[in-house]
């Protein structure tokens, strides 16, 4: 993915990027996972992308596959959709 929210309004993805970097938060848009390993330190996450690979250290890693969407609950038939 190239944004940080692709379905929303790009301006509004961009608006919230910005924020979350002022804050000290850092992006990888773009790149795809190619290895995660935990040892006693943390975890190293390699991620490749058009300029090649970057690998990163940290404590924890957050992975973010998506949702599915819960419609059945709003009975989209009854209202004709």
């Amino acid at each position: 993915m190239d944004a940080l929210i692709p379905t929303m309004d790009r301006e509004l993805g961009s608006a919230l990027e910005k924020s979350l970097r002022k804050s000290g938060m850092n992006f990888y848009l773009g790149h795809k996972v190619t290895s995660a390993k935990i040892d006693g330190k943390g975890v190293s996450v390699t991620a490749e992308s058009a300029k090649g690979p970057v690998t990163l250290d940290g404590d924890i890693a957050l992975v973010a596959v998506g949702r599915k969407p819960r419609t059945k609950e709003l009975d989209l038939e009854k209202a004709g959709i």
